[in-house]
């Protein structure tokens, strides 16, 4: 995956980030592209196993005591 040198200056992700917790969610949004660089930009678990919210959940986020 390559991403533009001027992927942060996009109005789509400025947006985003001007949102509460903004940079958590650009965060999100990156860590959902390269988990669907295995499978050719789908989010699979295997070739035959999407992932759904609950499983997408569970390996994004960090759970915080």
């Amino acid at each position: 995956m390559r991403l533009k040198e001027d992927f942060f200056d996009s109005d789509e992700i400025k947006i985003i980030e001007s949102q509460p917790n903004g940079y958590m969610y650009s965060n999100i949004l990156l860590k959902l592209y390269l988990k669907s660089l295995k499978r050719n930009g789908k989010l699979m678990v295997t070739d035959f196993i999407p992932y759904t919210l609950e499983s997408l959940s569970k390996v994004l986020y960090r759970y915080r005591t």
